[in-house]
């Protein structure tokens, strides 16, 4: 049976140990084209998350201004800031070609989903729910989340007012976490204690699970139907994708674990992968590998690509005044935390990317993933045992 754990930041190991104190850890969004790094910043704002990519190259995401998240957007040269009205923080985590974003916000005591386009907030709360949260959105506007319903987890699609429930036979909990533009959702499920991939499309459900593995949990899909994620083999975290029966893994050479987050049309695929306590971000396609980490980085975390390869994400960095860990020191950092367990949400500030987004550091013992990919509530790392 699975026990749910959740880690401390980097920024808070770091601070027991003696390394840097929470408030000097640094955090910074970047997009990478053509070998070109971009920083994303909002003016003002601290530790910026970037979550989403479209084809115009804008990109959404939060970050802190003041004392609570703002949701944001970014496109040649220009922040916007996305925050529901009598909101006190939002999050956004997918955007569409479009435009159109997708996230979540605090309204009141409650957590509410929302979509946001030319200037039109639509809340999006299957009935009966709490603490709805909204992972992706497709071209045509359709949202696929996962909210708690009668105590458990399902997953869901919303369209034109329509709430589409999302559980594969036996599941008892669901986390659908990407849509294309057929409206074939993907995600994972937990069956008979083990987390599974899935997809699902005209009421039918597809597992996916590549052979040999413990536990799988896929993250995206593009528009031919391909899958991305990652499984537990051997004791090893192994990036795959999946396509019409076939699955192809994909572990850059000398990497102790891999995490693939995002596939775009073309099939090329972004990701994170562990080398010996430091993640290295990179992009695959056919049979190459091109590393991602921005100058200074301490760790690497891309979460989207879009179909021109540019590439979207959040790295970790620390003063240069403070120095750099050393491997060894980092390492042990790493997997010293990774034992400590947790209540199952915590505050954004605490979630800084980090050991939370990189458990692959501990597949070498206790065998780890995230799930689900929720900035706000925390990447939960899940032993399997």
């Amino acid at each position: 049976m699975t026990q749910p754990r959740v880690f401390v930041g980097v920024a808070a190991a770091a601070a027991l140990l003696g390394i840097v104190s929470p408030a000097e850890a640094q955090q910074e969004g970047f997009t990478y084209s053509g070998g070109t790094y971009t920083l994303i910043s909002p003016p003002g704002s601290t530790m910026p998350y970037v979550t989403s990519i479209n084809d115009a190259g804008t990109v959404a995401g939060f970050t802190i201004v003041g004392s609570r998240d703002e949701g944001f957007t970014y496109s040649g040269g220009t922040y916007t800031f996305i925050n529901p009205p009598g909101s006190t923080s939002s999050q956004v985590t997918s955007i569409n070609d479009g435009g159109t974003v997708a996230g979540y916000a605090r309204i009141g005591s409650r957590d509410e989903s929302f979509t946001y386009s030319g200037g039109t907030y639509t809340f999006i709360n299957p009935p009966g729910s709490t603490m709805p949260y909204v992972a992706s959105i497709n071209d045509a506007g359709t949202v696929a989340g996962y909210a708690i319903i009668g105590g458990m987890y399902e997953g869901f699609t919303y369209s034109g007012g329509t709430y589409t429930l999302i559980n594969p036979p036996g599941s008892n909990l669901t986390y659908p976490s990407s849509i294309n533009d057929a409206g074939t959702v993907a995600g994972s499920t937990i069956i008979a204690g083990m987390f599974e991939g899935f997809t699902y499309s005209g009421r039918a459900y597809t597992l996916i699970s590549p052979p040999g593995s413990t536990s799988s949990q896929v993250t995206s899909i593009n528009d031919a139907g391909t899958v991305a994620g990652y499984a537990t083999i051997g004791g090893t975290i192994e990036g795959f994708t999946y396509s019409g029966g076939t699955y192809t893994f994909i572990n850059p050479p000398g990497s102790l674990g891999t995490n693939l987050t995002s596939i775009n049309d073309a099939g090329t695929v972004t990701g994170e992968a562990d080398f010996g306590g430091r993640a290295e971000g990179f992009a695959y396609s056919g049979g190459a590998y091109t590393f991602i980490n921005p100058p200074g980085s301490l760790g690497s975390y891309p979460d989207s690509i879009n179909d021109a390869g540019t590439v979207a994400g959040t790295f970790l960095t620390f003063p240069s005044h403070n120095g750099v860990p050393q491997p060894a020191t980092w390492t042990m950092m790493l997997l010293g935390f990774l034992g400590l367990g947790g209540v199952t949400r915590h505050s954004r500030r605490q979630r800084a990317i980090t050991a939370q987004r990189l458990p692959i550091a501990a597949a070498r013992g206790a065998h780890v993933a995230r799930l689900p990919r929720s900035p706000r509530r925390g990447y939960q790392a899940l032993a399997f045992n």
